[in-house]
């Protein structure tokens, strides 16, 4: 391949391009093209606005019902918007926003959308530098979402700390109760 010589024990060949199975069907020469699949990526940026919404939903929910203004509802809607509204640094391409790749908050319902066209531009512009805004190991918004989803999904994160005090206060009326 390229000028190399590949061997392998069968006709499966895994390891010479990342992420690029090759089935060998017979022998001679062939060439191998390579293109970007559009419309995956832009459908995993749709999965990451879907994400972001539903989390949102959620919390509507859950604020509409019994933990109506529990403050760590609202701390993690916060965090959210902050992620957000943090534009990445140290990015090498040559985007700094969601927004700068089509994807936009709705002004009046907090609620993410994509443009597809816009984002499919993006994409055709600086796949790297949109690679990077999402992807980046320090600033790119998927690793920071992924990163507060951690941390307050850890034992002795938020979320399991508020439910050791929902869970301690319901035990505490219920002594009263019963008291």
């Amino acid at each position: 391949i390229d000028g190399f010589d590949i061997v392998s024990a069968t006709n499966n060949v895994t390891s010479v391009v990342d992420g690029l199975d090759i089935e060998l069907k017979g022998e001679g020469s062939a060439t191998l093209s390579v293109t970007r699949d559009t419309e995956s990526i832009q459908a995993s940026a749709q999965a990451f606005v879907d994400a972001y919404n539903n989390v949102f939903a959620t919390i509507d929910n859950l604020q509409a019902g019994e933990l109506s203004g529990d403050s760590t509802l609202l701390g993690i809607e916060r965090q959210m918007r902050a992620i957000l509204n943090t534009a990445p640094t140290g990015l090498s391409g040559s985007f700094s926003a969601l927004s700068e790749v089509g994807i936009k908050t709705d002004r009046d319902t907090g609620q993410l959308g994509l443009n597809g066209s816009d984002f499919t531009e993006a994409l055709d512009a600086d796949f790297a530098g949109l690679a990077q805004l999402f992807a980046n190991d320090d600033q790119g918004y998927a690793f920071r979402f992924d990163s507060l989803a951690t941390t307050l999904l850890d034992d002795d994160g938020l979320i399991d700390s508020r439910e050791d005090g929902l869970d301690a206060r319901v035990r505490r009326l219920e002594d009263d109760q019963a008291d």
